[in-house]
């Protein structure tokens, strides 16, 4: 089980945007799914970012 997912979020990649999911556990990304693919992943947490942009950050 994840500790955080973070659903329908306009993710940036260099390879160009896509509304992913975010699995999450022990603080770091553990996986990146199409949104609507398939069953969303059990967590502890899930947080709806639709709407937002993720860009990733050092």
């Amino acid at each position: 089980m994840l500790d955080l997912v973070l659903t329908n979020g306009l993710v940036v990649t260099p390879s160009g945007a896509k509304t992913l999911d975010i699995g999450i556990a022990g603080g770091k990304i553990v996986s990146l799914r199409e949104t609507g693919l398939g069953p969303t992943e059990e967590a502890t947490r899930t947080v709806d970012l639709r709407g937002q942009l993720v860009v990733p950050a050092a």
